[in-house]
């Protein structure tokens, strides 16, 4: 079977997303993309030769621009026809999610009354109830950090001793959890990414966790918007015009063009950019078939 340049590299991003979903870390995951990008680049350069016995080269695919610094793109069709049907369907919100909580109660104990205050099914305006707290001091920050991760992880059964071991590798993790919550209030999403990224980075923790911490500890009606960037929404992104925000590790130049991508398509939709974030993580996810799928 014969692959072209531009399969195996859509190939090669599937893959990425795929390790990220599995619980590798963002440098195991650098460290396996750079080396399958160096070959396919490698046989991209390479003469081959062709059925007729001449020797031709492999067609390289030319990237639209630096990779994170594209200019945003119009909206895609399947986002506009997304969105109009989200309009038809009376604008529901995303369903709430059941959520193994005595597992995380066991899990962690020393929250195990803040644990058990929250409901069996666990909704974004639940987790950002809790998360609004996150800049009071390191425990409140803590408790929100857990509430986001049960929301992540849904009905995942390792998803607490995850998160338990996140927090156990980084020793201050309830300081540097605290920081980037004051500067999410104090600052812009990407300033607290660039943190969360940078000197309160936390071992073990990804971009695709760290962002729905960012996303639910922003205090209401601030701009511009913390939006997750997960797995699902940048399969769909790549898939959709935006390949070049694909990034195994934590990129504040990326997340900042994606929350420009966000708005520019919630502008011309005439919604906010949470709804567009979570459309495409609904769709992804429809077409995934996960726990989060809607039917």
């Amino acid at each position: 079977m014969a692959w072209t340049e531009e399969e195996l590299r859509a190939v090669l991003r599937r893959w990425e997303v795929a390790l990220l979903a599995d619980g590798k870390t963002s440098a195991t995951v650098a460290t396996y993309v750079r080396d399958a990008r160096a070959f396919i680049d490698y046989a991209a350069g390479a003469p081959r030769r062709t059925g007729h016995g001449e020797t031709a080269r492999v067609r390289r695919a030319r990237p639209a621009s630096m990779p994170g610094s594209s200019s945003p793109i119009a909206v895609p069709d399947d986002l506009r026809r997304l969105y109009q049907g989200w309009l038809a369907a009376g604008r529901p919100g995303q369903m709430a999610f059941p959520w193994p909580r005595s597992r995380w109660v066991a899990e962690f104990p020393e929250h195990g009354s803040a644990l058990r205050s929250l409901a069996p099914r666990l909704g974004r305006v639940d987790v950002r109830e809790v998360a609004r707290h996150a800049g009071v001091d390191g425990g409140s920050a803590v408790v929100a950090f857990l509430v986001v991760m049960a929301w992540g992880f849904g009905n995942v059964g390792y998803g607490p001793h995850r998160t338990r071991r996140i927090l156990e590798l980084t020793p201050d993790a309830p300081a540097r959890l605290h920081k980037v919550a004051v500067t999410m209030a104090s600052g812009t999403p990407t300033q607290a990414y660039s943190r969360l990224a940078g000197d309160c980075r936390l071992r073990g923790l990804g971009p695709s966790f760290g962002t729905k911490y960012l996303a639910f500890c922003q205090p209401p009606s601030t701009e511009p918007v913390a939006l997750i960037l997960d797995n699902l929404v940048l399969e769909w992104l790549a898939a959709h015009g935006r390949a070049d925000l694909m990034s195994a590790t934590w990129s504040p130049v990326r997340y900042k063009s994606y929350l420009e991508q966000a708005r520019v398509w919630a502008d011309d939709l005439g919604c906010d950019p949470e709804t567009v974030e979570w459309l495409i993580f609904q769709s992804a996810s429809n077409d995934r078939g996960n726990q989060w799928a809607d039917g």
